[in-house]
């Protein structure tokens, strides 16, 4: 059994109604919502998606943040790890849950479209060999 699949299941298993995507990704895995990501499993550990919403929630209830060292610096993440009551609690792990979705769309539909990549010819120098080059003797 891979690294996450247990708890991945029993995720999924508890969110079943809302309609959820499971993806692995870095190691992890990612939970998704219309293509918004608001929750994730690191280190055998769920967080969801937090913002001034509902961050003093999970701070309330002792949760941590998402942290992770990067450009030699400690990165803290807009997601905290889920109270441990929810996991035996499947209506409060979705009403939680729903309000992270919702952060989660709300943040993808602020962020500015790109536009697609323009993509450029590449020119390169064609090389003729004398046996591929045509001729411009009549035959």
């Amino acid at each position: 059994m891979a690294r996450h699949d247990a708890l991945r299941a029993h995720i999924l298993d508890l969110l079943e109604p809302l309609e959820v995507v499971a993806r692995s990704m870095f190691g992890g895995v990612g939970f998704f919502k219309d293509g918004a990501m608001f929750g994730l499993i690191a280190d055998e550990r769920f967080f969801l998606k937090t913002d001034d919403s509902n961050r003093a929630a999970y701070e309330e209830a002792g949760s941590d943040p998402f942290t992770y060292e990067g450009k030699g610096r400690r990165m803290v993440m807009p997601y905290h790890t889920v109270p441990e009551d929810l996991f035996e609690d499947a209506d409060e792990m979705r009403s939680w849950a729903r309000k992270s979705i919702a952060i989660a769309l709300a943040a993808a539909a602020a962020k500015p479209k790109k536009p697609p990549a323009r993509r450029t010819p590449v020119v390169t120098k064609e090389r003729t060999t004398p046996s591929r080059a045509k001729s411009t003797r009549r035959r």
